[in-house]
């Protein structure tokens, strides 16, 4: 029943907002290197649209895996990008396509603005040959892409408000990181979705996907036919994506919500982590136009304490933490808490300030591996924007926290419940300086 590394790593916003403890008595120990991120982190909010149009404009580009690893089987990956095509509507002011391969280095086939109609793009497709190479460095690969084909230069449309829509196509593990290109990429306004062949490493294509549900995986090349329609489906009705504006506020602003483990299995640690709330909650200005907090304890179904509207004044907040009582229950359903807190705390009905940019936190505390099913909701919380941190207790560790959190860096694993007070100071350092990059996604051209 210790908490699952991979399932708390795809519900964190990144897997650096991802801790994990042996138990309760370790808590303090992550104290400082979660305040960190909490005073430090951006965040990148898309506001996705409330429907789907038609006559979207988009930036389109195939980064395919070119190395020697691919083989005979490159026309395969050819034939997936010729079958997508017809339902492309190519033109300079509607769709624009570009192929990129990679291995070693990066190569560009064909930039955004140099084929105008679809007759040309089916025949310069169609004469794509194997780059060849030894190695992948899809890390290398995706930042390129960024720089040099969404670009203004390369025929890039961002500064027009265009969708830009990257779909990797790899064969094998990357040989160099992936995780800050990956991460400066969706802060650029791109959306990535990732096709992995054979034997590749899941984890690594789900990081680099805008969200879980935009990565694929198939057993081998011929299995790519299968993903024509469900990728042109998916890409059609992608929103445009205008420039991000950055909206930076101060430590004075934020909607703070503990989702914590009430299950037995806290048993005697409870006081730890209702002193770790304390300690937090101490170090932040509290107030309406301030700081907020809420907390909702979980086991087998949520229960919210309080909400982020229930108490305007720093010492009303440490008197209701002193007050919870733990929860009990034998079994954790994470998924099913963190549905409950974007259905009922994160609304601007409890008092969330979403719809203002204010900077929302999620700080996840579990003992354990989730009994529910998590990705939907670890998705879409980061569709709203919510940074979850994740503390792991006894052996939920980097692996079980990583789906859950924002980055890798707001993970915290915690050998005790004393452990708490450690990381302490770095959660607070990183909370008080988030700053909130807003991407909005409008309905779409009329």
């Amino acid at each position: 029943a210790d908490a699952d590394g991979q399932e708390l790593q795809e519900i964190a916003y990144s897997s650096n907002l991802l801790f994990a403890v042996q138990d309760f008595k370790s808590l303090p120990e992550i104290q400082d290197q979660l305040l960190q991120p909490l005073k430090t982190l951006i965040i990148e909010v898309i506001k996705m649209p409330t429907g789907v149009t038609e006559g979207h404009k988009r930036d389109i580009v195939f980064l395919i895996d070119g190395s020697s690893h691919v083989g005979t089987f490159f026309y395969l990956i050819r034939d997936l990008i010729i079958n997508l095509i017809p339902n492309f509507d190519i033109a300079k002011d509607k769709d624009q396509v570009s192929v990129v391969q990679y291995s070693d280095d990066t190569r560009v086939e064909f930039p955004l603005n140099a084929l105008t109609t679809k007759e040309e793009l089916l025949a310069a497709v169609k004469r794509l040959r194997l780059k060849g190479g030894s190695k992948l460095k899809t890390g290398a690969a995706l930042d390129f892409v960024r720089r040099n084909v969404f670009s203004k230069s390369g025929g890039g449309r961002k500064h027009l408000g265009i969708s830009q829509i990257l779909l990797l196509i790899t064969s094998g593990k990357s040989q160099d990181d992936v995780r800050k290109p990956s991460e400066d990429l969706k802060r650029a306004g791109v959306m990535p979705f990732t096709i992995g062949i054979g034997e590749v490493e899941r984890s690594e294509l789900r990081q680099i996907a805008y969200s879980p549900k935009l990565s694929f995986q198939v057993d081998n090349y011929w299995g790519l036919s299968d993903l024509d329609l469900h990728l042109l489906s998916i890409s059609q009705n992608t929103e445009n994506v205008p420039i991000p504006s950055t909206i930076r506020t101060g430590v004075d602003r934020r909607d703070i919500v503990f989702l914590i483990d009430g299950s037995s299995k806290i048993g005697k640690g409870f006081p730890a982590v209702r002193k770790f709330m304390a300690k937090t909650v101490e170090s932040f200005d509290v107030g309406e136009g301030k700081v907020q907090f809420g907390v909702v304890q979980f086991s087998e179904d949520p229960r919210t304490e309080f909400f982020l509207n229930t108490h305007s004044t720093k010492k009303n907040v440490l008197v209701a933490i002193k007050r919870l009582k733990l929860k009990r229950g034998q079994k954790i359903n994470i998924g099913q808490a963190l549905d409950h807190v974007m259905r009922n705390i994160f609304t601007s009905s409890a008092g969330s300030r979403i719809d203002n940019a204010i900077p929302q936190i999620l700080v996840l505390l579990t003992s354990g591996k989730s009994n529910d099913d998590i990705s939907q909701q670890a998705a879409k919380l980061r569709e709203l924007g919510i940074v979850l941190f994740g503390i792991g207790l006894k052996k939920a560790d980097q692996t079980v926290l990583e789906p859950l959190v924002y980055s890798p860096s707001l993970a915290f694993p915690v050998k005790s419940f004393q452990g708490l007070l450690n990381i302490q100071n770095q959660l607070q350092q990183i909370i008080k300086t988030v700053a909130v990059e807003v991407v909005e996604r409008p309905a779409g051209d009329k």
